[in-house]
This record gives structure tokens, sequence and C-alpha cells, in this order.
């Protein structure tokens, strides 16, 4: 009889080690899962979410990634303002005229009516003339805001069949860009101002 009690009593306790480690295991479990989440609400509100000019959406963990993505897309917008702007002949001046002033401000609406003024898009057209730039460098400060924006290249002119005539000059530019709104014509999000040419000419 003293057998059988000590048999029930052992497989009592059996049963009560077996749900206490489940219980520690369910407890285990359920705080594993609790840290993960709260570890991935932490980690969701300190991610930036960048939308890419293509669509595509980038996450930084920091302002700083933020702004070292930033920066290629203002050495892009800066680019792609230069080659509309500088890039003409007859037969595309006007398009790309009107590309290049959606990415910039008055001081670069103020620039082209300038050279309107001057003939050189009509210039341009009469004399089947093409001008070119060539961009050597893009250098910025994104440091403080608006950020600065530096470039440095070469304009050609010449006329078509007579390449080897062309006229070349040095060009060094300064400007501030301002953070806007992302549209269809401005996949950037940025806008070019206080458009300053510090040189253009022979040297």
């Amino acid at each position: 009889m003293k057998r059988f009690l000590e048999i029930d009593y052992l497989l009592k306790f059996s049963k009560t080690i077996t749900l206490v480690a489940l219980c520690i295991s369910f407890l285990s479990i359920s705080a594993s899962l609790s840290y993960g989440i709260y570890l991935n609400k932490l980690n969701l509100k300190e991610k930036i979410y960048v939308l890419e000019g293509s669509g595509n959406v980038l996450v930084a963990n920091t302002v700083k990634d933020a702004l070292m993505w930033r920066e290629p897309e203002i050495r892009s917008h800066l680019k792609k303002f230069h080659n509309y702007f500088f890039n003409l002949d007859q037969f595309n001046y006007k398009k790309n005229i009107e590309k290049s002033l959606d990415l910039i401000d008055e001081s670069g609406k103020n620039y082209y009516l300038t050279l309107l003024n001057q003939g050189w898009y009509n210039s341009l057209k009469l004399n089947n003339l093409a001008q070119r730039i060539r961009i050597d460098s893009i250098n910025m400060n994104t440091e403080t805001y608006p950020y600065w924006g530096f470039v440095y290249g070469k304009t050609e002119v010449y006329r078509y069949g007579e390449e080897e005539k062309k006229k070349e000059k040095t060009i060094q530019i300064q400007c501030r860009l301002y953070d806007v709104a992302r549209t269809l014509d401005n996949p950037h999000g940025l806008l070019i101002s206080n458009y300053d040419i510090l040189y253009h000419g022979e040297k």
C-alpha cells in the first residue's frame, strides 16, 4: 500500500513539475515576443523614411543618414538643371529652358530673361548654333540649411558642322537649395535659389 502511495505521489509531483515548466516556457515566449514588438516600435520611431525621386522609399536610421542620401539628390538636381539650361540648340532650347525653370526660383528666371533680352536664344536659332556644358565637379555644403551648391565646368558654343571651331569658356556657379514638395517636374524635391554665376569667361 505504501508503495502505491509513493507512486501516486511521484506522478502528482511529475505533473506539477511539467505544469510549472510549461508555464515558465509560456511566460518566456510571451516576454520575448513582447520585447521584440517593443524594439520594433522603437526602431520605427527612430527611422526616417525618404521618398526617392523614382518613387522608391528609402529608410534612414538618423537625420545624418537622411542627409547622406540627400547629397546625391542635390548633386543630381544641380546636374539636371544645368544640362537643361545650357545644353541647347535651335530645336530643343524652348523645351529645355521650360524644364530647367521648374527646378529654380526667380533668380534663374531673371538670368533667363537677361539672356532672352540680349538676343542669345534668337542668335542660337538664326546662326544654327549649339551650346553645351561640361560639368567638372559639383560641391555642396549640407551642414547648414538651406544647402549650398557649387558647380564648376566649361561651356562650349559651336555651329553644327564646325565643332572644331568651338568657343570654350570656364564657368563657376554658386547657389542655395531649399527642400520643397516633390512633383513629376521636380522629383528631387529641391529648389535652386540665389543663383549666381561667379565667373564665365576664357581662362
